[in-house]
């Protein structure tokens, strides 16, 4: 049983995508108890609930598996994916060729690396159900050769116009083929989808405070815009999703950048730092917040004031991620405290290979890497292909 490194995690998963919809208590399956257990609430009280169901004796059969899948689901967005991964796996052993369950499975392989039978699963899905929207959706996010992606996501959303993770998935892979346009075209009808229902897509991922899907769907615009020589189509898109979200930092820290980035945007320092300061009162003390807030007064010159804000990022190193430290990094490099930035690129590499790599190349690329007197190239790039070793994304 090998680990097929397959480009499975450039894209998002899915599971589970919404509760049931609870039926009339007179009419209601014995599973229902679990199954209308809403997965986008408390995650622990659905496992715990599904628990008591299950281990009650009073499901067998269809209505066993029902369950497991159920509480499956609930384990998966709580990142349990052994748990979830057995779950389904007994699900079918009493529903066989469940298309559903086998979907689900397909995606608790690929989230453990098991690529190989990722595809086989999602495979099986379609074949028992052609009809089945997710199977090939699936199937789009876990095939290498790009024809066939698009070939699955178009088939999914052939069956299935509403099936806003197909849809934003083949948005990715037409941006990751240069097909700009396409990519957009795609962002943009979901878009004029209702919002509520697009914001009930479920993606695997630790969500942010704030988050939702269609500011990230405009921050994805926003990408595209700045990559093919649109700023300012980019920040129209970036002020879009700050003002729709104002205390969701991907889309602010972002939207900062960018003004950083590009020297005929210093006018609209201020308002970079407005809407920074903004976020950081609606969520005090977020790490990647506090480290852009720092680029900026870095960028205007203000090395004082840079200093003293990363100085107090150090009491948020224990909740941060690899993200923090890389963005912090660059803080660093701008007040050229190459020392300090050394040290937040070697701990994003023993958090995330892939960011850490991403780092040590944009630092190569830039010819930052012969002035860092702590970090010497060899070990800086041999550290990194160990780091993608370790961690099947990068």
């Amino acid at each position: 049983m090998g680990k097929a490194k397959a480009k499975i995690f450039a894209f998002v998963l899915a599971a589970g995508l919404a509760a049931a919809t609870p039926a009339h208590a007179e009419d209601a399956p014995a599973h229902a108890p679990c199954t209308s257990l809403d997965l986008w609430g408390d995650l622990k009280a659905v496992i715990d609930g599904c628990e008591a169901m299950i281990k009650s004796g009073k499901l067998e059969g269809e209505d066993l598996a029902e369950a497991l899948r159920h509480q499956g689901d609930a384990y998966f967005r709580s990142f349990m994916v052994r748990f979830a991964f057995n779950n389904y796996q007994h699900a079918l052993q009493l529903k066989p060729d469940w298309p559903r369950a086998l979907w689900n499975l397909s995606n608790a392989y690929a989230v453990l690396c098991y690529g190989d039978l990722a595809v086989q699963s999602a495979r099986r899905a379609a074949e028992v159900d052609p009809t089945y929207s997710n199977a090939h959706a699936a199937l789009g996010t876990f095939l290498s050769d790009p024809d066939e992606r698009l070939k699955e996501y178009d088939r999914a959303l052939e069956l299935d116009p509403k099936n806003y993770l197909a849809r934003w998935n083949l948005a990715i892979t037409y941006e990751k083929l240069g097909r700009t346009l396409d990519a957009l075209h795609e962002l943009d009808t979901l878009l004029q989808e209702d919002e509520t229902a697009v914001n009930r897509t479920y993606r695997f991922q630790h969500y942010k405070p704030d988050q939702d899907f269609v500011a990230d769907i405009m921050r994805e615009r926003a990408v595209i815009f700045n990559n093919i020589g649109s700023p300012d189509e980019a920040l129209a898109e970036l002020r879009r999703a700050v003002e729709r979200k104002p205390g969701y930092a991907y889309v602010v820290v972002f939207k900062s950048w960018l003004i950083r980035k590009h020297e005929a945007y210093a006018p609209f320092y201020t308002e970079a730092l407005s809407s920074v300061e903004q976020a950081l009162k609606i969520h005090p003390d977020t790490p990647e917040l506090m480290v852009e807030k720092a680029n900026l007064m870095a960028a205007k010159g203000d090395r004082e004031s840079a200093m003293a804000i990363l100085a107090d990022t150090s009491r948020l190193e224990q909740s941060a991620d690899a993200e923090f430290f890389v963005a912090r990094a660059e803080a660093w490099e701008w007040l050229k405290e190459f020392d300090h930035a050394a040290f937040d690129v070697a701990t994003a590499m023993t958090m995330d290979g892939q960011q850490y790599y991403r780092n040590i190349q944009r630092m190569q690329d830039a010819g930052y890497l012969m002035d860092w007197p702590g970090l010497d190239p060899k070990v800086a790039f041999t550290n990194a292909l160990a780091a993608c070793v370790r961690d099947p994304i990068c």
